[in-house]
């Protein structure tokens, strides 16, 4: 295999991103390994002839004694090639046994994400490959995942982040190839070959499996996974398609939090993809990374449109069927989100982000949700009952959502979707720019 043959893998899968509108910065996450060293000096290569700056990241876990030394390794091949490079430290506590790989990822995931926004970056390449997909592939299977879990798109959006993995399509041996042929190095990870952890062990079953006399090599096998992980994406690409238009026609999702489903303009459609658009939303209301159970959101569906009930709650969310539209708010239950802090910038409930520049009136303010008994003190500029003809009920349900900043439990300062009603109220409240921004990931949809 000719030793251009990774480089021009990586360079179509960044036109097909960017096409001709490159960034001006990439960011590479780049651990040391061979997999991300190769996309590093691909990356590399790629900038010189095309001209967008490349930043390495590397991310010190401090889970291993020697894990600087890797950090130290990928700065000094940066040198060598006039790459800037940065280390993020994890700070806090670190999981020594059971979670340790997750914790890992999302601690990683968190500063690489925060690096990028932080600094202007809207583009960060991992040096995911086929063999990752392979892999992915059983882990997922065994987890009784849909499409979307058993295949691994070669874009994804994180925190507005726009999450790049170009080498797909790559064999980790051809990444070693690569690097053999331009002469570079890279470490190894000694926790890689710990079988306790679920992706070794597969790896390792992968390998095993392999060697039986009458199937075919692991190299071959990998690459028939893969193909057969091409063809689900190309399923879920059209599921997509669907869904995006669906999406676009029946939900609403209001900068105040809240959401609707028109569900006369979902009827004909198959209970699945009707499933699938509840759990997206519920899930964006939430303000979670994490979907529903399909069990779960099937049931309440079913309750909702065959009349059995006009309210459900799940995923911490509150779902009224109202003139066939489903209404989707916010639902404490008894866990009431934690007061935030006003800092210039805070975030309230993984789902409201709080700017400020009055920094001298915030001393002892928090960011906390309106109290039942405040409810008739403040009610919201959108004019929510006479736009929908909403029960009383509902709208205070949405209105119990919202945040509010207060001190020593009195409210001083309202987002500008809310109004005081008495407007004397108002005099000396400090201000403070509250947008909806949820904690949200999906593969279907960027919000």
């Amino acid at each position: 295999m000719s030793v251009d043959f990774l480089y021009f893998a990586l360079r179509n899968a960044f036109f097909r991103v960017f096409g001709t509108d490159l960034p001006a910065r990439l960011a590479c996450a780049v651990s040391g390994g061979s997999d991300s060293m190769a996309l590093l000096v691909a990356s590399k290569r790629f900038s010189k002839r095309y001209g967008c700056e490349i930043i390495a990241l590397t991310v010190d876990h401090g889970l291993r004694d020697d894990a600087h030394q890797d950090c130290d390794f990928v700065h000094a091949v940066c040198a060598l090639n006039q790459i800037r490079c940065f280390t993020l430290k994890v700070q806090g506590p670190h999981l020594k046994r059971g979670g340790v790989q997750a914790y890992a990822r999302e601690a990683r995931y968190r500063l690489l994400i925060n690096f990028c926004k932080e600094n202007d970056i809207l583009d960060l390449c991992t040096a995911h490959h086929a063999d990752d997909v392979a892999e992915n592939f059983f882990i997922r299977l065994g987890r009784s995942a849909s499409i979307a879990g058993l295949i691994m798109q070669d874009v994804s959006f994180l925190d507005n982040i726009r999450v790049v993995r170009p080498l797909l399509s790559v064999q980790k041996s051809s990444c070693r190839k690569y690097l053999e042929d331009v002469g570079v190095s890279w470490r190894e990870d000694s926790s890689n070959f710990d079988t306790s952890f679920s992706r070794n062990a597969v790896r390792v079953a992968i390998d095993n499996f392999c060697k039986h006399k009458h199937f075919v090599s692991q190299d071959v096998f990998l690459k028939n996974i893969a193909g057969t992980v091409r063809h689900l994406d190309g399923m879920f690409q059209a599921v997509k398609t669907k869904f995006l238009e669906l999406f676009v026609n029946s939900v609403f999702v209001s900068h105040i939090g809240y959401a609707t489903i028109d569900m006369q303009l979902l009827e004909g459609e198959n209970v699945e993809m009707q499933g699938l658009l509840l759990s997206h939303v519920l899930t964006i209301i939430r303000g979670t990374k994490k979907m529903p159970r399909t069990s779960s959101v099937s049931m309440c569906l079913k309750d909702l449109m065959s009349g059995c009930c006009v309210a459900k709650s799940l995923h911490g969310c509150r779902m009224v069927l109202e003139s066939r539209i489903i209404f989707v708010y916010r639902d404490f239950g008894k866990n009431f989100p934690c007061a935030s802090q006003v800092q210039r910038t805070c975030v309230w409930d993984d789902r409201f982000v709080v700017f400020t520049n009055e920094k001298d009136k915030m001393d002892g303010c928090v960011v906390d949700f309106i109290y039942k008994y405040e409810l008739s003190k403040v009610y919201c500029v959108d004019n929510l009952r006479a736009l929908y003809g909403l029960k009383k009920s509902i709208y205070d349900g949405i209105m119990s959502s919202l945040p509010v900043i207060r001190r020593n439990d009195t409210i001083v300062g309202l987002a500008s979707f809310l109004n005081a009603v008495d407007d004397t109220d108002r005099l000396d409240f400090v201000s403070a720019e509250v947008k909806f921004l949820p904690n949200f990931t999906s593969k279907l949809v960027h919000f």
